[in-house]
C-alpha cells in the first residue's frame, strides 16, 4: 500500500470511528431516557401501591412491601439513568484505559 493510500485508509477509518461514536452516544442517550421513564413509572407504582395500602388495611403490609421494591426498583433505574447519560456525553471515554 502506497502512503497516499495509506493516508486514505486512515482518515476513512477515522470518519468511520467518529460516525460510530456518534451513533454510539446517541444510542447511550436513549437507553438513558428510557431508564429515566421506567424510574417514573415505578415512582408512580409505589404511590399507587401506598394509596392502596391505606384503603385495603387487610393488605396493607404486603402492599407496602411492593410499593418499597418499586421504589428500590425506581432507585436503580435513575442510577442507570445517570450511568447512560454521562456515556452518552463522553462517549465512554471514561472507560477506556490509557
Amino acid at each position: 500500500m502506497r502512503g497516499d493510500e495509506r493516508a486514505d485508509r486512515s482518515e476513512s477509518l477515522r470518519r468511520q470511528t467518529a460516525r460510530l461514536r456518534a451513533e454510539g452516544e446517541r444510542v447511550a442517550a436513549q437507553v438513558a431516557a428510557l431508564a429515566a421513564q421506567r424510574a417514573s413509572i415505578e415512582d408512580e407504582v409505589a404511590s399507587t401501591l401506598d394509596h392502596s395500602a391505606q384503603v385495603r388495611p387487610a393488605d396493607a403490609d404486603r402492599l407496602r412491601g411492593l410499593a418499597e421494591h418499586a421504589r428500590e426498583s425506581a432507585r436503580h433505574e435513575r442510577a442507570e439513568a445517570l450511568r447512560w447519560a454521562k456515556y452518552s456525553q463522553t462517549g465512554g471515554a471514561e472507560d477506556r484505559t490509557p
